[in-house]
Formats: C-alpha cells, sequence, structure tokens
C-alpha cells in the first residue's frame, strides 16, 4: 500500500523527463529570442568590456567566417553571431563553458557550446589566423628596426623585434602515442605547451609557435621552426636580427645578451637589449584573453589548445591594428622558465653572431 501510494504521488507531481528536456531547451531559446539583440544595445565600451573587440571588429570577423560557420534552419538554431560570441566570451574570461553558456549573452547548453568552441576556433585557424598573423615584408622590417633605433631611441640598428617562449597552462592530456602526457610537464612541474612568440615594438605578434609541450627547452623550439629556416634563407646577409634571451643560440638573425659582459661596452649592450626585449615580455595576451593565464589552464587536448592560442593571437592582432585599447588588462610576470643554451663556439653561425654582436656595441658606446 505505501509503495502505491507513492506511485501515485509520482504520477501527480512528476514531470516526465522528456518534457523537463524539453522545457530547459524552450527556456534557453526564449532566453536567446528576448535577449536577442542585447549584446548590440550595450554601449561600446561595455561590449569591449565583456568580448574584447569592438562592435565593428566583431561583425567583420563573424563575416570572414560565416562560410564556415554552419547555422540550421530551425527557429531554435544559433546564429553564427551568437556562436562568435559565446567563444568570444570563453577566450575573454577563461571560464568553464557551461558558465559561459549561462550568461545573458549566450544562453546555451554546456554540450553546445563545446560544438560551438570546436567549430569556431577551427573557422578561426583556417580564415582568421592567416590573415592577421604575418611576418613583414623585408620593407617592412626595415620600417620596423627603423622604429626601434630612432623613435625608441634603443641605439643597436637592425632590430626587427623580440623572440620568447610563454608557458600556456594546459591540462595534463590522456596518454596517447603522439601526445605523452609526461612531455608537457614543464620545469615547474605544472603541464604547459610552451608558445614562441615574436613580437614588434606595437606589441604586434608577427609570428606564434604552438605545438610544443611544456618539456621543450626554448633553443629546441626555435631551430625547429619554420621562421628560423625563413630567417636563414633570407636574412643573413640583411643586417636585420631578431633579439633573443640566453634561452636562445646566439646566430646572425638572432642577438642575444652577453652571458657575462666584460666591458663596459658589453654591459651598455645587455641594458638596451633588455630594454628592447622587454616589448614581447609586455605583449597583453594572457592579460586581454585570460583563458591563457596559469590560474585558469585549458582543459582540452593539445591539439585544440594550440588552435586555442593561434585564435587569441590573431585577435590581439586585431586590437593592435583597430587600436583597440583595453583598459582593464591586467600585464602578469609571466613565468620564467627558460634555460641558457648550450653554447658551441666553434660552431659557425655562433662565429658568424658574435662577430656581428661585437660590432654593435660600437653604437650603444
Amino acid at each position: 500500500m505505501p509503495l502505491q501510494r507513492f506511485n501515485v504521488t509520482l504520477q501527480m507531481v512528476g514531470v516526465p523527463r522528456n518534457r523537463r528536456r524539453n522545457n530547459r531547451t524552450r527556456d534557453r531559446y526564449d532566453l536567446r529570442q528576448n535577449r536577442e539583440g542585447c549584446y548590440l544595445d550595450l554601449e561600446e565600451d561595455q561590449f569591449i568590456s565583456q568580448f574584447r573587440l569592438k562592435k565593428s571588429v566583431f561583425h567583420h570577423i563573424v563575416d570572414i567566417m560565416r562560410p564556415y560557420i554552419r547555422v540550421g534552419t530551425t527557429k531554435r538554431s544559433l546564429s553564427a553571431e551568437r556562436k562568435v560570441l559565446a567563444v568570444l566570451r570563453f577566450l575573454a574570461q577563461g571560464g568553464y563553458q557551461a558558465s559561459v553558456g549561462n550568461e545573458y549573452e549566450a544562453a546555451i547548453a554546456q554540450s553546445t557550446v563545446s560544438v560551438v568552441l570546436n567549430e569556431v576556433i577551427d573557422a578561426m585557424n583556417l580564415l582568421i589566423c592567416p590573415r592577421f598573423i604575418k611576418f613583414p615584408s623585408i620593407e617592412g622590417l626595415k620600417r620596423t628596426a627603423h622604429y626601434f633605433q630612432h623613435k625608441k631611441k634603443l641605439r643597436i640598428p637592425g632590430i626587427i623585434g623580440a623572440v620568447d617562449g610563454t608557458h600556456i597552462s594546459i591540462v595534463g592530456p590522456k596518454d596517447d602515442a603522439e601526445h605523452p602526457e609526461f612531455i608537457y610537464v614543464n620545469r615547474k612541474h605544472f603541464h604547459s605547451i610552451n608558445v614562441q612568440i615574436i613580437s614588434d615594438h606595437n606589441y604586434k605578434i608577427l609570428n606564434v609557435n604552438a605545438k610544443f609541450p611544456g618539456s621543450s627547452h626554448d633553443s629546441f623550439i626555435s631551430k625547429q621552426s619554420q621562421i628560423r629556416r625563413h630567417l636563414s634563407d633570407n636574412f643573413a646577409d640583411t643586417r636585420l636580427w631578431l633579439l633573443g634571451d640566453s634561452g636562445y643560440p646566439l646566430e646572425p638573425w638572432l642577438m642575444v645578451p652577453f652571458k657575462s659582459p666584460d666591458t663596459p661596452g658589453e654591459e651598455l649592450f645587455n641594458n638596451y637589449h633588455a630594454r628592447c626585449r622587454s616589448t614581447v615580455e609586455r605583449c597583453v595576451l594572457k592579460g586581454r584573453w585570460r583563458c591563457l593565464k596559469q590560474e585558469r589552464g585549458l582543459h582540452y587536448h593539445p591539439v585544440t589548445a594550440s588552435k586555442i592560442i593561434n585564435a587569441c593571437v590573431a585577435l590581439h592582432n586585431i586590437c593592435i591594428d583597430t587600436d583597440d585599447s583595453y583598459c582593464d588588462i591586467e600585464i602578469e610576470e609571466d613565468v620564467q622558465l627558460a634555460e641558457n643554451a648550450v653554447v658551441n663556439a666553434t660552431d659557425p653561425l655562433h662565429v658568424q653572431g658574435s662577430e656581428i654582436r661585437n660590432s654593435l656595441i660600437a653604437y650603444v658606446l
């Protein structure tokens, strides 16, 4: 008898599971419909605070990706704008997918956010990154070198930018043959991707390499990267060079500081070298796109995490190009994990680089 009363109670007050699911779906749809234009009603500074882009820039990148983003034919389908908004909000705040989906700008189920994130990030890597992450031509680099030497008064000629590695925290991947978990553990004992970034005087990122695990040394990444081959083939005799810290090898196109300066000229060179290299260290990539901050950590497979990093770099450059300065950016102290590169004093590239570096001392005295 008690069991019968219990069954009757369930029938009277219970709601079938499929009806509850339909109600939740309808509620999200109603929320999206009621606030479909809500994000457009935000003031420009409020929109930038939420999504890190100006409205005009947001619509521009949506138009670029629109052919790649799938939009359903039913009235409950997400628009391309809504999908990109959800992803921008995730990149900006670095929260979990569920929290992004529940915000008024998105109102999307967590499972849908996951699908949307992969779709939009793939579109950004295919269509946005090639447009906005470009290594300049020789003429463009000469203009950069002139700016460094004369506008920033760094004296050293030929500087086209600075290269450095930054560690982006990730959740340790499940072991597989191609991505074993242990190779992502860096010297500070957390899982990361060691991202090589080349930045110019405007803090614009000219090149990014987000393919290597946290255990990889900066010099190893440099030697394996396509940009090094490009520099080797085209810049050995141009009197143009990048600046790097002691984690990189001294080469004709890559100037590093003197490890043990013995003369006033060498000390002055190191001082000007450090002032210029701060451009890449002050790059506000993690401050603008907080999903990259260490305390957040990317909860994705390394391949997806690399795509997210690339997308953030492209969006960072878009903000630089459109003079979109966001006042609430936090410049965080980066985790310093660089080790000194192993020096082979007889290596012809090291010898040639050493001769060039010695000749540059005359400009700082």
